[in-house]
């Protein structure tokens, strides 16, 4: 073997660990064996680190399931009498009391009533010690005990079926073998000697047989580097004898020895005269023989090796090579006598680490040492479940990418979730992280889904449910320049669709008044536009929008004004005519648009006449028929209500000409005669009037004949007739015959 370490101060082997760790397994077993339903995975996973990095410590299951760590080396090559306590529920170390005395390559035994006992070791000036003391995990402190009769280490410490503990071999200060061995009473608190081993050595192994001998195995008589041992010996604790049993088939030590469930003892790896060793072999206590067995996958020495609940021994870490470590770990299976691999450790590739079972059936590693230097990170070793799938999954699109969403599974498999890689389909694109996740170099224009697993130290989980499809791309193009039609508060706005819709499908469009930015949405052209204020003048702008989002906006439309047709026009009065009426009106209100014209229609006959203000006059009446009149109001949106009928009316003219106008004279008048006129204008004729020439004498009645009086006697007349209707009087008729009235 080599001396000195990495500082040139020590040597580079550790058997205290190796011996110690082996037999505090065996002695575990039936504290910490329970019946578990297999898991899905057996995996390493990190957890909390001790306070201090260290080496060449021990490490001890107390009955509450907490880890006791004690002493150890640190990095600048001193001695601890620090030591801590791990709590594998919360995953964190803590301090407790330290060592009376630093020290280091010591062994710790987990004594039947609960303490623990350590014992001899390294100090830091390289010395052997035989001071020991005992840790009470109920105080919380150490109380020393008597000294061993021969200070050492690189020792073991079994404990035995009786309680007591015996401490065999290892180096004294001067890295010679010791073969005398002690046994400690925990009853009396006192070390006796015991029946020395056959080959003084030290970096051996010491098992504790179901029978309850101790197996000791292979070693170094000294720190030469060329004397390995394959010799064995058995301790007797009822003679106090060792006696030689079956010999290695290859001489090793700084290897690992665990007890078997089935009674057997498996030894695996180590060194022999500086080569390090992948052979394995098992020891059968019924016939005192040992045989080969499959080797490791991986050389290693300085490992640890663990018997686990499920029968198989785990093997991690080592060094494989003087320059190299290692972080790979193997399961044997007795059963088949062959080793598979199992993981790596997480952190740090390590050696002169401890690694113990503890009650939940996994295993602690803590500590060691590697290129780093002294070591504080820890792994829990186990079966761990597979964490489920995560849930609620949706996807938005961006340009050439995705932004995925997701719900964590409700299952982490009792492990801190490290990733979460999300996949798309088609294409198989991936990217990870927590959610959102943003996932790159997409097509747009092509539809995908997405798919979320979530990843723990065991590895990866079931796949979620697939996302919603969306379509990668760009925001859509501009609608063209829209056109607005205004009505009662809205207006109807109708465009055509942008010249590109960015890659997804235009899921809709979205119309904006200005000014008051009301909105309106629609599949498609036209939108109608609600809640806008009569009498107001619009513009619209119109944006398209996709999965991605909202494209920029058209132009303006031209100004639209809304409104509601005009109210009713209220009459107030008509007046007939010639064939015509003249109607007048009061306006009405205009709706919000200018008022274009007025709409004058008869009753009878439905004639209509048009007018931009009143009064309106309405032609095309028959003469002598009697009408009312309704008025209505029109602006830009409609026509209005028309309004209540108005006075009735008769159009008419004046009456025609009476003919045959004849005279009769008389003493100083004269008597008139006529013919009525053919048409009375449309109105009755309700009086005649009759006038001399010359003279201008009238008279008038409601018929013929009418007498002129007042004449001139001897003095020659003619005569015309008017008639007079309603309208007024119309033309006077042809003149009459010429008489001269008589002398009274």
């Amino acid at each position: 073997m080599h001396a000195g370490n990495s500082s040139g101060k020590r040597r580079t082997f550790q058997g205290k660990g190796l011996g110690l760790l082996v037999v505090l397994g065996t002695l575990t077993l039936g504290l910490v064996l329970t019946s578990r339903a297999p898991a899905l995975a057996q995996a390493w996973i990190p957890t909390g680190n001790l306070d201090l990095g260290r080496y060449w410590h021990t490490a001890t299951l107390l009955q509450n399931g907490q880890v006791l760590v004690a002493g150890g080396q640190n990095a600048a090559g001193g001695a601890y009498a620090e030591c801590e306590i791990y709590d594998p529920t919360a995953g964190t170390w803590t301090a407790t009391g330290s060592l009376g005395t630093a020290r280091d390559s010591h062994t710790a035994t987990l004594l039947q009533n609960g303490q623990v006992l350590v014992a001899g070791g390294v100090d830091s000036d390289y010395s052997s010690l035989s001071e020991s003391e005992y840790y009470d995990p109920t105080a919380a402190a150490w109380t020393a005990v008597g000294d061993l009769a021969t200070a050492r280490g690189y020792h073991t410490a079994t404990l035995l079926q009786n309680g007591q503990v015996l401490v065999a071999g290892g180096f004294d200060s001067s890295l010679n073998g010791i073969s005398t061995c002690e046994i400690y009473d925990p009853t009396a608190g006192t070390w006796s000697t015991t029946g020395s081993l056959k080959y003084a050595r030290a970096l051996h192994t010491a098992t504790l047989l179901p029978n309850g001998q101790v197996l000791v195995a292979g070693g170094q008589e000294n720190d030469s580097g060329d004397d390995d041992f394959s010799t064995c010996e058995i301790y007797d604790p009822n003679t106090g004898v060792w006696t030689e049993t079956g010999i290695l088939l290859t001489a090793r030590s700084s290897h690992t020895a665990t007890p078997l469930q089935n009674g057997l003892v498996l030894v695996a790896g180590g060194s022999s005269s500086g080569i390090i060793l992948s052979e394995c072999e098992i020891y059968d206590p019924a016939t005192g023989a040992w045989s080969t067995t499959e080797s490791l996958a991986v050389v290693r020495e300085w490992h640890t090796a663990n018997l686990l609940d499920s029968g198989q021994v785990l093997v991690a870490g080592g060094k494989i090579t003087p320059s190299r470590d290692a972080s790979d770990c193997e399961l044997y299976d007795p059963s088949t006598g062959a080793w598979t691999a199992t993981g790596s450790l997480p952190n740090y590739m390590r050696y002169w680490d401890t690694a113990t079972l503890l009650q939940n059936g996994q295993v602690l590693v803590a500590g060691g040492f590697n290129g780093r230097g002294a070591l504080s990170s820890c792994e829990i070793y186990g079966d761990f479940n597979f964490p489920g799938a995560p849930t609620a999954v949706t996807a938005t699109a961006g340009d050439a990418l995705a932004t995925v969403n997701f719900t964590a599974p409700a299952s982490d498999g009792n492990l801190d979730i490290i990733s979460y890689p999300v996949t798309c389909s088609p294409g198989g694109r991936t990217a990870s992280g927590t959610s959102p996740i943003t996932v790159t170099g997409l097509t747009n224009g092509t539809s995908y889904t997405f798919t979320v697993t979530a990843v723990n130290a065991v590895g990866t989980g079931p796949a979620s449910t697939p996302s919603n499809s969306m379509t990668p791309g760009v925001v859509p193009g501009s609608p063209t320049l829209p056109t607005a039609k205004a009505g009662n508060g809205w207006a109807i706005v109708g465009f055509k669709a942008p010249a590109t819709s960015g890659g997804p499908a235009i899921t809709g469009y979205t119309v904006t008044s200005s000014p008051g930015g009301i909105t309106a949405t629609g599949a498609g052209s036209p939108i109608t536009v609600q809640g806008l204020t009569n009498g107001t003048a619009y513009r619209f702008r119109v944006t398209a929008t996709n999965a991605i989002g909202a494209g920029p906006s058209s132009g303006a439309s031209i100004a639209v004004i809304p409104a509601t047709p005009p109210g009713v026009p209220a009459i107030t009065g008509a007046k007939a005519g010639n064939a015509e009426a003249t109607v007048s009106f009061t306006a009405p209100a205009n709706g919000g648009a200018v008022i274009t014209r007025y709409t004058v229609t008869s009753n009878p006959g439905g004639i209509l006449a048009e007018g931009h203000a009143s009064p309106v006059t309405i032609r095309g009446l028959t003469n002598g028929t009697p009408y009312t009149f309704t008025v209505t109001a029109t602006n830009g949106i409609g026509t209005g209500s028309p309004s209540g009928s108005s006075n009735q009316v008769t159009p008419a003219t004046l009456p025609g000409a009476p003919t045959g106008v004849t005279a009769t004279p008389g003493p100083g008048q004269a008597t008139v005669s006529f013919t009525p006129p053919s048409l009375n204008g449309g109105s009755p004729i309700t009086s005649y009037t009759v006038t001399s020439s010359p003279g201008a004498k009238t008279a008038s009645g409601t018929g013929s004949t009418i007498t002129v009086t007042g004449l001139t006697s001897g003095t020659a007349y003619t005569f015309t007739v008017k008639a007079t209707n309603g309208i007024g009087t119309g033309p006077a008729s042809s003149r009459s015959n010429r008489v001269t009235p008589e002398a009274p």
